[in-house]
């Protein structure tokens, strides 16, 4: 009887899975087939993958995350892989169309708007370095206003991958938007939305007593986490105006 040996780690096989490394029995060529078949399974599949991730953490985000944690993870996505995809796919959009929500919220002076477009540029074009930058402090802020929850910084890193992730997309999905309606208004309804969701999956994580509770210490985490990110962004911001003037 001959002996198969796996092409990734070379140790000899006998079912479909290594049971050193973990790879596919099967592993072939590199063709047409193996394509469409990690489209679907790493991408489109139902039950695994980017979109089933999305669709959990759209239907019900509080289990999907805790599930998550408590180490159900075979089927989702990975959380920092899943804010790199789509704040880059959001950061290249908007870079390349031109086209900033942002700076819907700037002041109408000469100065104060191409200031704000070049910080504009700068963020988009490297947005998800920004994201990965401000996940860190929203974490924090929920590390310390849910300390007593059981869960650790990294772990509170994970759930903020996730919420953050889910921002930039609702970002995504609206931006054809902004096309026609260009305004203050859409871009503070989008951010309310991000809020509303920041809030629920929150609420849903740490619920251990009523309802009002668990929402107004989401509400302190978000102002905490506000109130870091602003003094993040206001260094980020002067040290860009300083480079640019040098």
């Amino acid at each position: 009887m001959n002996t198969t040996f796996c092409k990734n780690c070379n140790s000899p096989v006998s079912g479909n899975y290594c049971t050193a490394c973990g790879q596919p029995s099967n592993t072939g060529k590199i063709d047409l087939h193996y394509i469409m078949y990690e489209l679907q399974h790493s991408i489109l599949h139902i039950d695994k993958g980017i979109l089933y991730t999305i669709k959990e953490l759209v239907t019900e985000p509080g289990q999907m995350i805790s599930s998550y944690l408590a180490g159900k993870r075979v089927n989702y996505f990975r959380p920092f892989a899943f804010v790199l995809i789509l704040s880059t796919l959001y950061g290249f959009t908007a870079h390349f169309f031109e086209i900033y929500p942002e700076s819907s919220l700037s002041i109408h002076s000469k100065d104060a708007e191409d200031l704000n477009r070049m910080l504009s540029e700068w963020v988009h074009s490297h947005y998800s370095l920004v994201m990965f930058l401000l996940i860190p402090f929203s974490a924090l802020s929920s590390f310390i206003v849910f300390r007593k929850s059981g869960y650790n910084y990294i772990e509170h890193l994970i759930i903020y991958s996730y919420i953050t992730g889910i921002h930039v997309l609702i970002l995504l999905v609206t931006y054809p938007l902004f096309f026609k309606f260009y305004s203050v208004y859409l871009y503070t309804v989008v951010m309310l939305v991000n809020l509303a969701y920041n809030i629920w999956v929150l609420a849903l994580l740490f619920k251990k007593d009523s309802w009002l509770a668990v929402i107004l210490k989401a509400v302190l985490c978000i102002a905490l986490s506000f109130v870091i990110g602003t003094v993040l962004v206001t260094i980020i911001a002067v040290a860009i105006v300083i480079i640019f003037n040098m």
